[in-house]
């Protein structure tokens, strides 16, 4: 995984990338129609305490990478395809003021079914859009 992957060694790491990828890869294209495919690469959810003084504090959070393959169409409309990158205005733009925080709550709801509970606050990751 990348190296923004980090968390303490004591941290208790289960691997859900085969359970995930089936519910992430078939639902989120459904759900989006700007969505061509989805391929999820990676999916942890680490455990570890932390401590602050006397008080200790559990912490579970989520990690994951995936990639986006995105309908080109938006952007074709903007006269902006053929450029390399985007700027977040751009994209924002061409897909929505709110598309990549709707796709990470989708995300976080399809966990759910897998018995997985995080809060928006401690799901994190790489998501990489391609046209």
């Amino acid at each position: 995984m990348s190296s923004n992957f980090k968390w303490p060694e004591d941290a208790t790491v289960k691997d859900y990338t085969l359970q995930v990828k089936k519910i992430w890869d078939s639902e989120l294209p459904k759900k989006f129609p700007e969505i061509l495919s989805f391929n999820t690469k990676a999916v942890v959810d680490v455990f570890y305490v932390e401590n602050f003084g006397f008080a200790e504090f559990p912490k579970n959070l989520v990690k994951f990478k995936c990639i986006v393959n995105l309908n080109p169409q938006p952007i074709i409309d903007m006269g902006l395809y053929g450029k390399e990158t985007l700027t977040i205005n751009e994209f924002e733009r061409a897909y929505g003021e709110k598309f990549d925080y709707q796709l990470r709550n989708e995300m976080i709801r399809l966990l759910k079914y897998l018995g997985i509970f995080v809060s928006q606050f401690d799901f994190d990751g790489d998501m990489t859009y391609h046209m």
